[in-house]
This record gives structure tokens, C-alpha cells and sequence, in this order.
């Protein structure tokens, strides 16, 4: 019996030693790794964030959050004039775009559509309209064109559930449909079944139409630019798209045009050195070497503060020396496409900027890109300084309105290709110009408009927002 007690003595005093070694272990590391990566989001955010003081106070339980969660959890509901912050957003890197940050390294069927309830009224599903077809895609190979109905995937007609179809997979059979006006009576008529191939990655070159015209004895410049991307990996060292767009811009300038129209309908914004080029080669010669715009911080990093210069040296044989301007916009024309408006409006004034289109988006904020240093599972993109022009106006959170309205998402009329002088905006624009009027009557916006009263319930444009400017 003596000898049992001694074995469970021994035991007991073996359990309380490995015991307390056990607890005696530093097991901050383990730890640290629960909580880092919020950690490291939230310390992030609260330097940088320029509405960090809208952060709520965090306790030790909130960091043991999924790291997505926890980040929009931060985000000021406040900011903007009471819009709150919807800009500023997470990627898991296996995601990330960051080298790509404009239509990514992702692969699609290569066309944006617009989904639409019925126009008809007749049925409850859903119809797509194309509205711009990249070159070299699967879908420009399967002769999809701009303006064209698609009424059914694979033999199934379009819902709220199924149209993310459209984007990407491994091919798919579309029924093509046209809508037919009949005294304002409208129906469907069946064109044919078109078989697009695999989606992949195809370059989106944002120079996407570049032309000269003359029309009424006027000569008028035109480009359609779709991104403010650098180059094709998008990264913000980049010179290949800078350079394209001097060449140009030279081209532009050897013509000698009476007018010119920029297209920025489709354009959701990037970077602001391609910003702060575009400006340099559209504003009067004399104001180059003038600011074009100016970033700031929060009261945390004030010695961030920025400005962007007129670039003389960039512009200096491609400047278009105007004094008016016509720019087309839609209702995701946002960031850097802004920030050219903006910066433009001190230097030709406001009457001279003339917008064509639907109101923009609204975006007068910078955005920049962290990832942790010692663990990269997450990028964050949260917004981190205010857009000025050199007047030190801001004022555009609900975006710009155009001049003159012809939204071309809610209309009935028949979308003609991009760059034909038929086009909705762009003929719209150029009888503007050669009518020598700064109004234009009722009946001529009628010949433009059939009708306008669309229902869009989804735009896949969407995909391609930026929550601001960009920062390298």
C-alpha cells in the first residue's frame, strides 16, 4: 500500500511540474497570430485613413475578427457630406490586382452590358444590351457588337441569378434578340444563337478610338480613353500608355483641329500622373508649368501633401492648346476622370468645360495601396487624401452634372459603334459644335432621343470601379 501511495506522490508531483512548465511557456506567439493581421489593418488604417478620427475604439475581443470584417468595420458612415465611405475596400492577395489594379490580369468574355428589366413589359426576366466590346476577346471573335439584346444563356433566359454568366467561364451559347419600335409599341424579334468561346485575359488598350473629322467645314479632334492605366501590368512605373498618348496628341496637334472631344464615359479613373499628362496636353500652352492639382492628408501627414504640376516637358510638342472643351461622361465616368475636369475648370473656366452625358460618380478622394510587410495575405486600399485643383475647389462629391443630358444607359435608341459620327454622344456633341449654339433645341434632342425611360438593374462597368484616385 506504501509503495502505491509513493507512485501516485510521484505522479501527482511529475503532472504539477509538467504543469507549471507548460504554463510557464511564452505563448505570445501564438497569439500575435490570432490578433496580427487586424492589428496590423487597424494600425495601418489609423495613421492613414483620412477619416481615421470616424474610427469606432476597438477592444482586444474585435481582433479576433475575420480580417474583411473587421476592416469595413473601421469605415467612416459619416464622411462625404453624409454618403459615407464606400470607396475604400480589402483584397485577399490571391485576388489582388494590385500590379493590375484597372481591368486586372482577370479573364472574361471580354463586353460590358447593361441587364434591363423588360423594355417590353410583356415578361418578368431580365435583358442585356452590349455596350462595348473589347478587341481581340472571346466575344469580339464570336462577333458580338455594341448595342445588341441578349435575351438567354445557354437556352436560359436572363435572371437576377444568372447573368453573372456573361462574364467569364469556359464558353457559352447567347440568343440575340432586337427590339423593334412600332409606333411606341415594342417587341422582340429573334437574330440568332452566337457561340463565344473560353473567357481569358485580353489587353485593354485605353486608347480605344482616336480620330479626325470634318463636318461643316470644322474640323474636329476626338478620343475615346477608357482608363488611366499606364501600360499593360498596369504598374505605376510604367510609360508604355504615357507614351501612346503623346504620340497622339501629336497627331491631334498637326491637324490643327477647330474642336476637340474627349470620351470618358466608360472611364472609372487610375492613376494621377496619367491624369496630370492628360491635363498638360489639353489646357492653354501658357498655363503649363502650373498646378494642375493638389492631394491632402490627414492632420497625421501633413509632410504627404502633394502637388501636380502642368507638365511642359511632356506636352511640350503635343499640346492642343484649347480654350474650350467637350468631354463625355456616364454615370461611371469617376477618380482621375474627375480630376481631370476639375483641374481644367480654373484654366479654360467653368462655361468652357462643356460635359455631354450623365452626372459622374463623385470620387474627389486618393486611394493607396498596403500590404504587411511580414505577411502579405491582404492588401488594403483605403482612402487616404482629398483631390484639389489649383483653386482649392473640391466640390464635386456628388459628382459633375453634365451641360447637356443624353444618357445613353436609359434610352431606347439604337446604340450605333463607338467612334461613328451616328453615335448618340457623339453626334449629339458634334451638332453642338458645327450649329455654332450653346443650347439646343427641344426637337433636336428628341431626334437624338427616342425614349428614356429604361429600367437598369445592372451594369457590369461596375466591376471595373476604383474607390479614387491612385497613388503609386
Amino acid at each position: 500500500m506504501k509503495k502505491l501511495t509513493n507512485i501516485f506522490s510521484f505522479i501527482v508531483i511529475f503532472l504539477s511540474l509538467w504543469l507549471l512548465n507548460s504554463c510557464a511557456q511564452d505563448r505570445s506567439g501564438e497569439y500575435e497570430a490570432l490578433i496580427g493581421q487586424d492589428k496590423w489593418i487597424y494600425e495601418t488604417m489609423n495613421k492613414y485613413y483620412l477619416w481615421y478620427s470616424d474610427m469606432p475604439t476597438m477592444k482586444e475581443d474585435n481582433f479576433f475578427t475575420d480580417a474583411e470584417t473587421f476592416f469595413k468595420s473601421l469605415l467612416s458612415t459619416s464622411c462625404r457630406n453624409g454618403k459615407g465611405d464606400s470607396f475604400s475596400y480589402i483584397e485577399k492577395n490571391e485576388n489582388a490586382t494590385t500590379k493590375s489594379i484597372y481591368f486586372g490580369k482577370s479573364s472574361t468574355y471580354g463586353f460590358d452590358f447593361v441587364l434591363y428589366e423588360d423594355p417590353t413589359g410583356i415578361s418578368t426576366h431580365k435583358y442585356a444590351r452590349v455596350i462595348y466590346v473589347k478587341p481581340n476577346s472571346p466575344a469580339d471573335k464570336a462577333h458580338i457588337t455594341r448595342g445588341q439584346w441578349i435575351e438567354s444563356i445557354d437556352g436560359e433566359t436572363l435572371t437576377s441569378d444568372n447573368y453573372t454568366g456573361l462574364i467569364n467561364g469556359n464558353g457559352m451559347s447567347l440568343t440575340i434578340v432586337s427590339l423593334t419600335d412600332n409606333e411606341g409599341t415594342y417587341s422582340w424579334s429573334k437574330v440568332g444563337d452566337y457561340n463565344v468561346g473560353a473567357s481569358y485575359y485580353t489587353e485593354d488598350n485605353p486608347f480605344y478610338i482616336d480620330s479626325i473629322y470634318t463636318i461643316n467645314n470644322k474640323k474636329i479632334a476626338y478620343l475615346m480613353y477608357n482608363s488611366f492605366s499606364t501600360g499593360p501590368n498596369d504598374s505605376g512605373d510604367e510609360t508604355t500608355y504615357s507614351d501612346q498618348m503623346k504620340r497622339i496628341f501629336q497627331k491631334f496637334r498637326a491637324a490643327q483641329p477647330d474642336a476637340f472631344i474627349l470620351d470618358l464615359r466608360y472611364n472609372p479613373g487610375g492613376y494621377v500622373t496619367m491624369a496630370q499628362r492628360l491635363a498638360s496636353l489639353l489646357v492653354p500652352q501658357t498655363d503649363l508649368g502650373k498646378t494642375f492639382c493638389s492631394l491632402e492628408y490627414n492632420d497625421k501627414n501633413q509632410e504627404l501633401n502633394s502637388s501636380y504640376s502642368l507638365d511642359a516637358n511632356y506636352a511640350s510638342s503635343a499640346n492642343l492648346n484649347l480654350s474650350k472643351i467637350y468631354i463625355l461622361t456616364g454615370e461611371y465616368t469617376a477618380s482621375a476622370s474627375e480630376l481631370v475636369i476639375n483641374g481644367l475648370i480654373p484654366y479654360m473656366g467653368k462655361d468652357n468645360v462643356v460635359l455631354i452625358g450623365a452626372t459622374t460618380v463623385g470620387k474627389n478622394v486618393a486611394a493607396k495601396a498596403f500590404t504587411q510587410d511580414n505577411d502579405n495575405q491582404y492588401t488594403i486600399y483605403p482612402i487616404v487624401a482629398t483631390c484639389y485643383n489649383s483653386e482649392h475647389s473640391s466640390d464635386y462629391v456628388s459628382g459633375f452634372s453634365p451641360t447637356y443630358s443624353v444618357d445613353e444607359i436609359k434610352s431606347y435608341s439604337t446604340l450605333q459603334p463607338l467612334g461613328s459620327t451616328k453615335e448618340l454622344l457623339l453626334a449629339y456633341t458634334i451638332d453642338l459644335i458645327t450649329n455654332n449654339s450653346t443650347t439646343i433645341n427641344a426637337n433636336r434632342i428628341n431626334s437624338y432621343i427616342s425614349r428614356s425611360n429604361l429600367t437598369e438593374r445592372y451594369c457590369s462597368l461596375k466591376r471595373k470601379q476604383l474607390n479614387g484616385v491612385l497613388i503609386k
